[in-house]
C-alpha cells in the first residue's frame, strides 16, 4: 500500500449507541423515550422525520445497529457485527442524550462486568 501498512495490520472500528440493561422490553421502554428525543432534536436540524417507536424498534433488532436491551441480546449483536466486519475494535457510545446518570452508570456497569466477558469468551480472546 502507498501509505506503508499492508491490510492484514489495517484495524477496524465499529461504533454503536448502548444501552443494557438485564431485561429487554424494560430497557427498551425506558430508553426509548431519551433516544428519540436526542434523535428528533438532531434530526430536526438535519430534516429527518421524527423517529417512531416502529423505526427504534427495528434499530434494535438482531441484525440492526442499535444496541440496547439484555445482555444476552447486546452480546449477541457485538459477535454478529464481529461475523461481518472482522472488527478489532468496538466503541459502545453509552452517553447519550438526557438519559439520568444512575441508568447510565448501570448500562455502563453490566457491559464491563457482564457484556465484555461474554464477548470476550465468544472471540475466544482472554
Amino acid at each position: 500500500m502507498k501509505a506503508g501498512t499492508s491490510e492484514s495490520q489495517l484495524q477496524i472500528g465499529v461504533n454503536n449507541h448502548m444501552f443494557v440493561g438485564e431485561d429487554s422490553k424494560k430497557t427498551a421502554d425506558e430508553f426509548f423515550p431519551y433516544y428519540a428525543a436526542m434523535m428528533n432534536r438532531v434530526g430536526r436540524d438535519r430534516g429527518w422525520a421524527p423517529l417512531s417507536r416502529e423505526q427504534y424498534d427495528y434499530l434494535r433488532s438482531p441484525k440492526s445497529a442499535l444496541m440496547v436491551g439484555s445482555v444476552n441480546e447486546v452480546v449477541d449483536k457485538i459477535l454478529y457485527q464481529h461475523e461481518l466486519f472482522g472488527n478489532t475494535r468496538f466503541l459502545a457510545q453509552a452517553s447519550i442524550g438526557t438519559v439520568p446518570h444512575k441508568m447510565n452508570m448501570r448500562s455502563i456497569e453490566l457491559f464491563g462486568t457482564k457484556v465484555v466477558p461474554q464477548v470476550r469468551k465468544g472471540l475466544g480472546i482472554g
